[in-house]
C-alpha cells in the first residue's frame, strides 16, 4: 500500500517546514535538488516499468511506495559540486536539471497525487493568456489584454483602452551578486510607451486594461479549500498598483468569504489546469466586481497564513496524507 509522501524542494524554501510538521516524519522524505550530490537518485527501466529510487544518508524511498509528491519549488542552481570549474559545474547542472526533468515526467501520473506536476505548472505558468482565457470561460470577469512586442500594436491597445497596466511574465530573479530584479506592475500611458519606444522590440511585455481596485484578493487554493485574503493595497501610496512592494505597516490582511458562486469558478478552473494548488490573484473594483488576473501555481502564501492565521499549511499536509 502506497503510504509514503515525496517532497521535492529546495533549501532555500522557507515555508516547506510548516507544512513538514503536520506530516509524519516516518513516512515523508524530503529531496533538495539543489543539494543533489548529497541523494543517490536512481531510475530504471525493465520490461516496460519504470521506477525510481532516492536515498540520503539515513533513509530510501521507492516510487512503489509514494501516494503523494509535493513539489514545492525545487532549486535550479547546485550549492555543492566540489571544486569543479564554473564551465564544468554549469555542465552537471544542466545534465542534473534534465535528469530530473525526464525523471519527474515520465512518473506522471502513476497513481500518485502531484501537487502540483511541474509540466502543468509550467503549462499555466508560462501562459497568462491561457489563464485569462480559461478563467473568462468559467464565468469569472478579466481584463482585456495582449502580449506583443509590436510598437502599433501596443499603441492601438493604449489608445483604446486609455489607462493600462504593464506586467511581466515572470516574478523576480537575481543579479549576479544575489540581488533580486525585475518589474513591478506598473501603469502605462502612450506617452510612457512612446519614451522608451526603442525597448519593447527587444522583449515582449502583457498590457492589460487597467482595473480599478476597492480591495485586492490572494486567494489560495488547496485541492477544494478555498482560503481568501483580502490586503488592502489602497492604503498605502507603496501598493497602490503592486502589493508585492509590501507595506504592512499600513496594509490590512484579513480573511475573506469569497460569494459561493466566485468560489466554484475558480475551483473550476483549478481542475481545468489540473492544479491541486494554486495563488490566484483577483481585484474588487469599486462596483463590486471580482475580477480574475493570475494564478501563481507555485505561490507564495506563508505570509498570507502569519498575519491572518488561515490553516493553509495544515491544509497541505492534509492533502498530502490523503493522496489521489
Amino acid at each position: 500500500m502506497r503510504s509514503k509522501i515525496l517532497v521535492v524542494t529546495s533549501s532555500e524554501v522557507s515555508d516547506v517546514e510548516s507544512v513538514l510538521n503536520f506530516l509524519p516524519r516516518e513516512d515523508t522524505f524530503v529531496f533538495k535538488t539543489d543539494y543533489f550530490e548529497n541523494y543517490g537518485v536512481t531510475q530504471e527501466t525493465s520490461s516496460g516499468t519504470d521506477t525510481f529510487s532516492i536515498t540520503d544518508d539515513s533513509s530510501r524511498i521507492e516510487s512503489s511506495d509514494i501516494r503523494s509528491i509535493w513539489y514545492r519549488r525545487p532549486g535550479k542552481k547546485q550549492q555543492g559540486m566540489g571544486d569543479l570549474e564554473l564551465a564544468d559545474k554549469q555542465y552537471a547542472e544542466q545534465e542534473v536539471s534534465r535528469f530530473l526533468r525526464a525523471l519527474w515526467n515520465s512518473q506522471y501520473p502513476h497513481n500518485v497525487l502531484w501537487v502540483n506536476h511541474p509540466y502543468l505548472s509550467w503549462k499555466i505558468e508560462c501562459n497568462k493568456q491561457l489563464q485569462i482565457k480559461e478563467a473568462c470561460k468559467a464565468g469569472l470577469d478579466v481584463p482585456n489584454s495582449i502580449v506583443t512586442n509590436d510598437h502599433e500594436r501596443a499603441r492601438g491597445f493604449l489608445s483604446k483602452h486609455g489607462a493600462c497596466i504593464l506586467k511581466t511574465f515572470g516574478t523576480f530573479s537575481k543579479d549576479e551578486e544575489g540581488w533580486p530584479m525585475g518589474v513591478y506592475t506598473t501603469p502605462i500611458t502612450l506617452q510612457d510607451l512612446e519614451t522608451n519606444l526603442g525597448e519593447l522590440n527587444l522583449c515582449p511585455v502583457i498590457l492589460q486594461s487597467y482595473i480599478p481596485k476597492r480591495l485586492e484578493l490572494r486567494v489560495t487554493v488547496v485541492g477544494e479549500n478555498v482560503f481568501a485574503c483580502a490586503i488592502h493595497s489602497q492604503d498605502s501610496d507603496r501598493t497602490k498598483h503592486d502589493w508585492r512592494k509590501y507595506d504592512f505597516t499600513n496594509v490590512r490582511h484579513e480573511i475573506f468569504e469569497l460569494p459561493q458562486d466566485v468560489k466554484d469558478r475558480l475551483l473550476a478552473c483549478m481542475r481545468t489546469w489540473g492544479l491541486k494548488f494554486g495563488a490566484i490573484d483577483m481585484v474588487i473594483t469599486p462596483d463590486d466586481r471580482y475580477v480574475f488576473l493570475e494564478v501563481n501555481p507555485a505561490g507564495q502564501w506563508g505570509w498570507i497564513e502569519d498575519l491572518t492565521q488561515l490553516p493553509i499549511a495544515e491544509a497541505i499536509a492534509t492533502l498530502l496524507k490523503n493522496g489521489r
